[in-house]
């Protein structure tokens, strides 16, 4: 895939785009499995990006890593809220933020805050808040059903 990605980028930028998850930062009890290919894929892209650009001459491919929080979809039918946006308002504030020249980043503002603040949390605090969040979302479930 790199080969032809190059070869694209000899008519123009090429931007390859990998869809992360919060659960990389927080690595939620239930999710490891899940949070760990998230924080593989944060590595990867790096790695790749570095890789284009450091690696003899740049190349002209671009990766970047987009770090997401929960969204109300058809697959996760949320309250729509501050933290929570809807599918179409993720998507507008995700076609913004294409080519923003950052390598790692929440397109929607509230993600983007909530990962800033999590980062400064210590790791127990930010453990025990996101065991409750996914008891409460497990209960909240079993209730619905």
């Amino acid at each position: 895939l790199l080969p032809k990605l190059r070869a694209a980028a000899q008519h123009g930028p090429v931007l390859a785009q990998f869809i992360g998850s919060h659960a990389a930062i927080a690595s939620p009890v239930t999710l490891a499995t899940y949070a760990a290919t998230k924080a593989f894929l944060a590595a990867l892209s790096r790695g790749l990006d570095n890789d284009e650009q450091y690696w003899g001459a740049p190349s002209g491919v671009r990766f970047e890593y987009i770090s997401v929080g929960s969204v109300s979809t058809a697959s996760n039918p949320q309250d729509v809220s501050f933290m929570r946006p809807s599918s179409p308002a993720f998507a507008k504030a995700l076609v913004k933020s294409i080519g923003c020249g950052k390598r790692n980043y929440s397109p929607s503002l509230p993600h983007a805050i909530l990962t800033w603040f999590v980062t400064l949390l210590p790791e127990k605090t930010m453990d025990n808040v996101a065991a409750s969040m996914t008891k409460a979302a497990h209960e909240a479930k079993r209730k619905q059903k």
